[in-house]
């Protein structure tokens, strides 16, 4: 009953100060879904453990809550003594947030809640300005909404909502740095919140900024100078604070090797923590034993592991195991359905993009997205969920276009059907495959 008064409320009152109906209508909408989860998750994870040791499907989650814990019980400021692990920084948000209200699995399924609604909501706002389009920020959103793993992260207690909040804080920033005349203190503080939120939970994110500025650094050195001035200057002060939130020694060697040796990846099928046996964990299995430049020549094939995982939307684990696992696997048709192709169409239409800015960003996204495919080999798609954000404003620029323009229409509709044949077709040659092995 509190998630479900809580989340479509905060749902509301984010969607109502963007003044567009279908938007709220939507975002409220997507809030009571949510919520449904969030009930049921909480309901399910005590079954077979207790409220102390929630059960969510073997995630990080699990870690990250018990952490909550330890810190809850003896105290916050020891966080650096009191809790081993890669990043700090949101079982600290855990930690507070169980103070304010209850130590309860409950009050973080609500935070990550919304995470994701502030999240999709700035994404509308930003997409809004780079378009002057309220049906392409509209459209955008509800791409967003239909990435339905996004849903998934934020049921598990993983840190992906929060990230994805501070990727679509920077989109935001940056927008309104371009397109309003006057800019004030809010583009600054919506950078250093995400700032602080990627360098707390996961500082190898920040090579995203390198490659934004790649494409929109000279651009916004001509319009707004002294703004990319302040903003360099906060991440060069605050950067040094994000040893305090990691076990990592966070030098040149550490990024380089992060990038160049696919360390997480290794770690992990040392563990067993990823499965090998199917086709994807045979091909990557291989791949991450090539020299670096080799993967990066071969990227398309930890790109396209990336984009397709996870493919078994026929699964029926959210019966046996996590419900959870209902909008990461099963409701990931919609991905394939919709947001994929629209995705693509996207891509190949970038020459065709009248804002240039907007073309920026989603060459930002879709080059982050593939770095992640290169590093981790494709196999860890919530690393690279964030790239979307940057890409889900052209999503929503073509997907508008194609109800008022017919040339546009006519085009989508034709790129659709072959997408839809092509991916029959080699869905058959999957499952063929498949039950072939056994």
């Amino acid at each position: 009953m509190i998630s479900l008064i809580m989340i479509p409320g905060a749902a509301f009152l984010l969607a109502r100060g963007q003044r567009s109906t279908a938007f709220t209508n939507a975002l409220i909408l997507y809030g009571v879904f949510v919520a449904i989860g969030v009930a049921v998750t909480a309901n399910t994870s005590i079954i077979g453990s207790d409220w102390m040791h929630p059960y969510l499907g073997g995630s990080d989650g699990e870690g990250y809550f018990e952490q909550a814990q330890i810190l809850v019980q003896d105290g916050i400021t020891n966080f650096q003594a009191l809790i081993r692990s890669n990043y700090l920084g949101y079982q600290l948000i855990l930690a507070i947030l169980f103070l304010i209200f209850s130590p309860t699995l409950l009050t973080g399924l609500i935070a990550n809640a919304i995470f994701l609604l502030l999240a999709i909501t700035c994404l509308y706002r930003a997409t809004l300005l780079l378009t002057s389009s309220p049906k392409a920020a509209f459209l955008a959103s509800l791409a967003c909404m239909l990435t339905t793993p996004h849903i998934f992260y934020s049921l598990v207690l993983l840190k992906e909502p929060a990230l994805s909040l501070a990727f679509a804080l920077i989109l935001l920033s940056i927008t309104k740095m371009f397109r309003e005349d006057r800019v004030g203190v809010g583009a600054i503080a919506y950078a250093v919140v995400a700032l602080g939120l990627i360098i707390s939970m996961r500082a190898t994110a920040l090579m995203f900024i390198v490659i934004l500025f790649a494409f929109i650094g000279t651009q916004l050195l001509k319009k707004r100078a002294h703004l990319l001035i302040v903003f360099l200057g906060v991440l060069v002060v605050i950067a040094p604070f994000a040893r305090q939130f990691t076990i990592y020694e966070l030098d040149s060697n550490f990024l380089v090797s992060s990038v160049t040796e696919n360390n997480v990846i290794t770690a992990r099928f040392g563990q067993g923590d990823l499965d090998l046996t199917g086709i994807a964990g045979q091909v990557i299995g291989y791949y991450i034993l090539l020299p670096f430049a080799a993967k990066i020549l071969l990227f398309p094939i930890p790109a396209a592991v990336q984009v397709l995982l996870p493919f078994d939307v026929w699964s029926s684990q959210f019966v046996d195991d996590l419900p959870a696992t209902f909008f990461f696997r099963n409701l990931n048709i919609l991905w394939f359905g919709i947001v994929l192709p629209w995705l693509l169409f996207a891509v190949l239409r970038i020459r065709q993009v009248t804002t240039p800015l907007l073309t920026r960003l989603l060459l930002a996204g879709l080059v982050y997205f593939l770095v992640i495919a290169v590093i981790y080999g494709g196999l860890i798609p919530r690393y690279g969920g964030q790239a979307l954000f940057f890409i889900y404003p052209s999503i929503g620029y073509w997907w508008a276009r194609s109800q008022r323009e017919v040339a546009v229409a006519n085009a989508s509709t034709r790129f659709f059907l072959h997408y839809y044949a092509t991916f029959a077709a080699a869905a058959l040659a999957y499952l063929a495959l498949h039950f072939l092995r056994g």
